[in-house]
């Protein structure tokens, strides 16, 4: 078969040169060496070969190539391929072309960028897909800003990282956000302190970051006596913590002298000898009397009657001769036991000085009873004075003193004896924080009880108070003897002030003095105080949904009610518990009747049941009953009128701005319910009205009843 056209032309010239050959003369054919011819893009090679005795004959083959490749090309080296042709005739040998492949070129991938461990560098890397062992690198370094600054001790906060331009114009700036991890607390010191009674030990440590944060644990502690006390050395007692659970504290010790117990003398009834009866002391006295006298804690200030220390004295028969009692500071007689209707009051320039009670007794046989006059008292230089060891006080008594006796020589048959006991040194005044009620002179208000009051405005004090971390159980925190609470203040308005003008910031924290609770006497029976807060002492809402409807026990319960309300909740534990929490046992259980015809609501569906309240709200008919000093009808007046406290003022109060007599005066409850979302209320002015049970910025104006 003539696959082409040369192969054709070759057959047809093949066969005239064979007519040729034939026609001229016949001979035979020598052929010459073949000539191989390739296609331009090796897929065929012709082979021809010419007959040397006639170069018209000529022979010729085109045959298809095949390929190979011998040696792959590289990235940057030529391989080789290999073109190979086999021809049918045999005239013709197999031919080989090698031709050479160029170099591929390096087939880069996508860049990848490592960072790395601390972020301050970037690599980027292209690897060649043809060679992984051929890649290109370039490390550059890298610069950061915080996008998130950690906050706290315990928020983590956001760092991007961007690298610096790559020189390779194929690597791209590249982004790294990675966490900052958060600041941790850098715990201070660790401080121990104990109870006042040494049963406890709390154990605290404040983050130097915040000083919010603050570990604390307090553990009970055990005692043991190191070295028992004797009647005149003292001993040594220690308590010793427990182990506490957080392994940062250590267990405490806390060594403390155990006071010398004193002789205890008791009379050997042979001897009529006084004999120290503890163990291994062998003490006497010759001392066959005792003598006992109270000694109280004694203020400046405070009332004094010589009536008041009672004293003692007793023979072996326990028979009491007489005695007499003069009460000395210095050299001055302050008070006689015989004045026995004299009131003293200690002067405040007296505080330092100590109290002494010259006591003289006279024991006489039965037939020679001789009373010692004043003069005795005036004069003292014909009685002899004796002034032993200082004297170990227990339970508020002095416990026994010995003396020897002294024989009058004026008085042959008689014993008498004189003794000088100091009573204490006259104390300042005890800074009174209600925990007890105290009556006006006029009995006109009561104080008693506790709350935040006025606003902290001096800059010397804020500092100090802002140094407290640990706050009391109630809530409030110790100064130098007095509390104060720390709040955030929300205002009702941003035109709230404080007395001196200041403006009330929402969101910023406030020191407020607490100080005694000032109440009106409403009514008094049977020694029972029925007593309202003179003034707004806090804000609240009487309940927080007007929409809230409950079914208890069976019974619709409307926002407006009283048993149910969150301000009888809140009046009878947060209030309670803080304002009384220095004393309560004064208040009563008072059965607060919320019947309609008591509270004055108008609608017995509203009215809750009796209450068995500490503290609660008047009604609305409290405040209109002239009794308790109210005009009898709900128009504005300023029997009603009452003062909002700075502390309320910061936590939400409302009040009047514009009308300067009612400055500061604000809104406040009763306990009556009007319909099922309202409560009446009395404004500023002493006006009565009614407000849903929700608004917070109404006052609370607290009533109590207790037994004087």
């Amino acid at each position: 078969m003539i696959r082409n056209f040369k192969s054709f032309v070759g057959f047809i010239i093949f066969s005239l040169s064979l007519v040729g050959c034939n026609s001229n003369a016949p001979h035979e054919h020598k052929w010459g060496n073949p000539t191989y011819v390739w296609a331009e893009d090796f897929s065929r090679c012709t082979a021809e070969s010419v007959c040397e005795e006639d170069t018209t004959h000529r022979i010729s083959e085109t045959k298809i190539s095949s390929y190979r490749v011998s040696n792959p090309p590289g990235c940057e080296t030529d391989g080789e391929g290999i073109y190979t042709v086999n021809f049918d005739d045999n005239k013709f040998t197999t031919q080989i072309k090698s031709v050479a492949i160029p170099a591929t070129d390096h087939n880069r991938g996508t860049p990848t960028y490592e960072w790395n461990m601390d972020f301050s560098k970037c690599t980027a890397t292209k690897i060649c897909l043809n060679n992984s062992a051929h890649k290109v690198t370039e490390t550059v370094g890298t610069t950061y800003k915080d996008i998130v600054p950690p906050s706290g001790c315990e928020n983590s906060g956001k760092r991007l990282y961007t690298s610096n331009i790559f020189n390779n114009k194929d690597f791209l700036v590249q982004t790294k956000e990675v966490d900052i991890p958060a600041k941790g607390h850098n715990r201070g010191e660790i401080s121990y302190s104990w109870s006042e009674d040494n049963s406890t030990c709390t154990a605290s440590r404040t983050c130097l970051n915040d000083s919010s944060h603050i570990e604390s644990e307090t553990v009970n502690t055990t005692y043991k006596i190191i070295e028992e006390a004797t009647c005149e050395e003292t001993g040594l007692g220690r308590y010793t913590t427990s182990s506490f659970t957080n392994k940062a504290f250590s267990v405490q010790t806390k060594d403390i002298v155990i006071n010398a117990t004193g002789h205890h003398f008791v009379k050997n009834k042979d001897t009529l000898v006084y004999e120290c009866d503890h163990d291994g002391c062998d003490e006497t006295s010759g001392r066959d009397y005792e003598l006992y006298i109270t000694a109280p804690e004694l203020h400046v200030g405070d009332l004094f009657k010589p009536r008041g220390l009672e004293y003692s004295f007793k023979n072996d028969d326990g028979a009491l001769a007489f005695g007499y009692v003069v009460y000395t500071i210095g050299n001055k007689i302050i008070a006689k036991n015989s004045d026995s209707d004299a009131d003293y009051y200690f002067p405040a320039d007296l505080e330092g000085q100590s109290i002494t009670a010259t006591i003289a007794v006279g024991i006489y046989d039965e037939t020679n009873i001789k009373y010692i006059g004043e003069s005795s008292f005036t004069n003292l230089d014909n009685v002899d004075v004796y002034v032993n060891k200082t004297l170990a006080t227990k339970e508020g008594r002095v416990s026994h003193n010995y003396w020897e006796r002294v024989i009058q020589p004026a008085l042959p048959s008689s014993w008498f004896y004189v003794y000088q006991i100091k009573l204490g040194t006259l104390l300042p005044r005890p800074i009174y924080k209600g925990e007890y009620p105290v009556l006006s002179e006029d009995g006109k208000t009561v104080t008693y009880g506790l709350y935040p009051n006025t606003y902290i405005n001096d800059a010397t004090l804020v500092s100090e108070l802002d140094t407290l971390t640990t706050p009391e159980p109630n809530g409030w925190y110790l100064h130098n003897d007095e509390y104060y609470a720390k709040v955030e203040a929300n205002p009702a308005n941003s035109k709230c002030t404080f007395n001196n003008g200041t403006s009330i910031v929402g969101g910023k924290k406030y020191w407020f003095k607490c100080e005694p609770i000032v109440w009106n006497v409403l009514s008094i029976k049977d020694e029972e105080y029925y007593l309202l807060s003179n003034s707004l002492l806090d804000a609240h809402n009487y309940y927080v949904s007007t929409t809230d409807v409950r079914t208890i026990d069976g019974k619709t319960i409307y926002p407006s009610n009283y048993e149910y309300s969150d301000i009888r909740s809140w009046l009878n534990n947060d209030f309670y518990n803080k304002a009384f929490s220095l004393g309560s046992s004064f208040i009563k259980t008072t059965t607060v009747d919320n019947s309609d015809a008591v509270t004055g609501a108008g609608n017995e569906t509203y009215a809750s049941s009796n209450t068995q309240d500490k503290v609660f709200l008047p009604s609305y008919l409290d405040y209109l009953n002239p009794d308790y000093g109210f005009i009898a009808t709900g128009e504005a007046s300023a029997t009603r009128s009452c003062l909002t406290t700075e502390y309320a003022r910061a936590l939400g109060a409302w009040y009047e701005i514009h009308a300067t007599e009612l400055l500061y005066c604000g809104s406040y409850w009763t306990r009556s319910p009007f319909i099922t979302s309202a409560a009446y209320y009395f404004l500023g002015d002493g006006f009565g009205d009614v407000s849903n049970v929700n608004w917070s910025d109404r006052c609370v104006r607290p009533a109590i009843k207790i037994s004087i």
